[in-house]
């Protein structure tokens, strides 16, 4: 049973982190989009091994093969200028809608070329026109700004913020306020190198361990570490959700699943907040309660309530948070939407945090009121249980508030120095918790007992199997 109940668990963390690294292994972006894409089967190389087509080359490394079809990319053909949306659209908060006062032609653009172009050539001719908008979900950082010249490698000129930008990090979109073409300029929010990918690996691991001690071991399956596995099973799901998104950044072959990591991670900070409220909840609720009578009857349904706060709400909270982003005036461009959402995140995390605080400090002054008189804090039998978790809590609630803070500084200023700060503190603050929920001499030996017990099982198993293949000879 034990072993099932590990495997079981193993398979429901690792397959998705080895789903997510398999959608792309480097999570690099795709540089050429679907409607610049052309077909080059047939096409003859020429002597230095480059494919020729429509005036054009394409050089080897921008070609690939799909069930025995060459393709390769117009961007190496032609100027590619990517538009956020068809000629006769305008751009919505994820999505494209008609409007009359965008220009179904795209002269418009004409005005921007011809600062760094004398020849006057038809747009066709020269320059690759396709649809395709980089900033995915809000993984990106999108900017918008007025443009000053297109140049012929597809790259603009944005004085906001004094350099260029390549095809593949921005779009054309029309302002119907201006009646001109503006850009929307998509940089990564994040930078998210090997070191960072390492540090999550090694605390997702580390939590991970620990659930699985706290669901084996005897001494640790009571209530109180029945919270604290769910807190630890919502932290590691927050490192799968965080791998999804690493591995489909900026990918547009595949948005769905980054959205849907995207969202994982969002869910699971608010998740995490709220296993800790109910941590500092049922602490301070254990101290107030004097009659401990039937306390098993009502702990199935006290958890119930629990798991619908800590589990529920955040899903209806992500749920709420991502509908509004679309219908509240002030979020009607993509920009707005990632800042709402961005705030909003913060916001709800520093809220929920302080009121950890404020349930601690409730919790700290019953214990010390009625330090004297044991016999009201809890039953006898519950009394050192009691004061050994407020103790363990103690520090978790430390390391959690250093956590927050440093996880919002760095959600406000995401930059490398701190991406490197905020990832190392991951993995000190998974080597801490295993040491003080886990590396204690009861602990140590029930878990070796617990080991032993499955080696027996488990030779049990194999010497069936044996006696099941070589039955006795009559």
């Amino acid at each position: 049973m034990v072993v099932r109940t590990s495997l079981y668990l193993l398979s429901v963390v690792l397959v998705p982190m080895v789903l997510s690294m398999i959608v792309n292994v480097d999570g690099s972006r795709v540089s050429c989009s679907e409607d610049a894409t052309v077909n080059l089967t047939g096409v003859k190389l020429d002597g230095s091994g480059l494919a020729k087509k429509y005036g054009g080359t394409l050089v080897p490394n921008v070609t690939w093969t799909v069930f025995n079809e060459t393709f390769g990319c117009a961007c190496q053909l032609k100027t590619c200028i990517p538009l956020c949306c068809p000629p006769g659209m305008v751009r919505l908060p994820g999505r494209c809608e008609p409007d009359d006062s965008s220009p179904a032609s795209l002269s418009k653009i004409k005005e921007f070329i011809n600062v760094v172009r004398d020849e006057e050539k038809a747009l066709e001719q020269d320059y690759h026109l396709f649809v395709d908008d980089p900033c995915i979900a809000d993984w990106t950082r999108p900017s918008i700004v007025d443009i000053a010249a297109v140049f012929s490698n597809g790259s603009i000129y944005a004085p906001k913020f004094d350099t260029k930008s390549s095809h593949d990090q921005y779009c054309l979109l029309w302002d119907p306020k201006s009646t001109k073409f503006i850009a929307k300029v998509c940089r990564t929010w994040v930078t998210v190198g090997n070191w960072e990918i390492f540090c999550a690996f090694v605390s997702a691991a580390t939590m991970l361990v620990i659930f699985i001690a706290y669901s084996v071991i005897p001494e640790l399956k009571t209530s109180h570490g029945l919270i604290f596995r769910c807190f630890v099973a919502t932290y590691t799901f927050g490192f799968v959700g965080l791998w999804g998104a690493i591995s489909t950044i900026e990918l547009s072959d595949h948005p769905v699943y980054f959205t849907i990591s995207v969202e994982l991670i969002r869910f699971c900070s608010f998740s995490v907040v709220f296993w800790l409220n109910v941590m500092n909840f049922d602490m301070w609720r254990s101290f107030q309660n004097i009659d401990a009578q039937g306390i098993r009857d009502r702990t199935r349904k006290k958890f119930i309530r629990y798991a619908i706060y800590a589990w529920l709400l955040p899903i209806l909270m992500v749920l709420v948070v991502d509908q509004a982003a679309t219908l509240i005036p002030f979020t009607y461009d993509d920009p707005g939407v990632v800042a709402f959402k961005h705030w909003i995140t913060s916001g709800v995390v520093s809220f929920s945090f302080a009121c950890n605080i404020l349930l601690y400090l409730a919790t700290a002054r019953i214990l010390k009121k009625f330090k004297t008189d044991t016999e009201r804090l809890t039953n006898s039998s519950n009394r050192d249980v009691g004061r050994k978790w407020v103790k363990l809590h103690t520090k978790l609630l430390l390391l959690t508030g250093i956590h927050s803070i440093i996880w919002i500084t760095w959600y406000t200023w995401p930059t490398i120095w701190m991406t490197h700060v905020y990832f190392l503190q991951e993995v000190l603050q998974s080597f801490l918790v295993f040491y003080i929920f886990l590396w204690k001499d009861d602990i140590k030996r029930s878990a070796i007992k617990q080991y032993h017990v499955v080696l027996d099982w488990l030779d049990h198993i194999c010497s069936g199997s044996k006696k099941e293949s070589n039955p006795p000879s009559s």
